[in-house]
């Protein structure tokens, strides 16, 4: 069955078409992937081959394989994820790990964050998970514009019992908020040029949703908003960006009327990818 689903990917394009195999087998079989190789010989029942079928179909339409299990891994940890949120990259993980590094050097007792755009709310739950049974209160507060959004993100919480986060409707672009509170501050926003939107994996195009992705715009609306509130926030408090790499010059422009010490972090590809302002 594995040899079998692994030439029909080919056949079909697929990526990776025995990781795939493997991925759905396991899955359906709640194997680890070397349990496939130490039980090559198990049949499967007709329900786990109807299963199979049906992951075959949503697999060969490119749909992601995240969405087709409905879970993604993220900071070591296993989220619900389907298309009410974007998928987390491992540029995300990225900006995690940074901010746990300066939230566990911060001096300020309890230690407040605010996550901007939580969607799935893997920065969020990471974070606070984190800190969950730390010396010092470390407490997150993630928002969103999508009650979608923070239903997953809520599902994705409760499953780690995290009692130092909670989950508010609220969209920047258009409700007064002050930073004053917050320690740090960490967003995703979507920052994909609608120009550049096209350009897209078609994977992604037809299956993640494009409001996670692109501002319908220049791909700077969050950060101008970001600026235009950045004067609230308190002394020595930072703020962690995730950004796109080709206009890290249009953004530090933003903000270069607050005094902020501004440090760009490149990706594994070598890019623009992670912006810390600290005031």
């Amino acid at each position: 069955m594995l040899h079998w689903g692994e030439e029909y990917f080919k056949d079909h394009k697929i990526d990776s078409p025995r990781l795939v195999m493997e991925l759905l087998l396991c899955d359906i079989l709640n194997f680890k992937r070397i349990d496939l190789y130490l039980n090559y010989d198990r049949p499967l029942t007709n329900i786990e081959l109807d299963k199979l079928h049906n992951y075959i179909i949503l697999a060969v339409k490119s749909v992601p394989l995240q969405y087709i299990l409905g879970k993604t891994q993220f900071m070591g940890l296993d989220l619900i994820i389907d298309k009410r949120a974007l998928i987390p990259r491992p540029e995300t993980e990225q900006l995690a790990r940074i901010a746990i590094e300066i939230l566990e050097n911060s001096k300020s007792e309890p230690i407040k964050l605010l996550d901007i755009g939580t969607g799935s709310g893997c920065l969020a739950i990471a974070i606070a998970k984190h800190f969950k049974d730390a010396s010092r209160q470390y407490f997150v507060n993630a928002i969103d514009n999508s009650p979608e959004s923070l239903k997953l993100a809520q599902e994705n919480a409760e499953k780690y019992n995290l009692d130092n986060i909670e989950f508010n409707l609220v969209d920047i672009l258009i409700e007064d908020i002050s930073l004053a509170k917050y320690d740090c501050i960490v967003s995703n926003p979507p920052y994909i040029p609608l120009n550049n939107y096209q350009s897209l994996d078609k994977q992604v195009r037809k299956y993640e949703p494009k409001s996670a992705l692109t501002d319908f715009s220049d791909g700077l609306t969050f950060y101008k908003r970001f600026s235009e509130i950045a004067n609230t926030m308190q002394d020595n408090a930072m703020m962690i960006l995730e950004i796109e790499g080709e206009n890290t010059e249009d953004i530090i422009n933003l903000f270069k009327d607050f005094n902020f010490n501004i440090e760009i972090k490149k990706d594994f590809a070598g890019l623009d990818r992670i912006m810390i302002l600290k005031k």
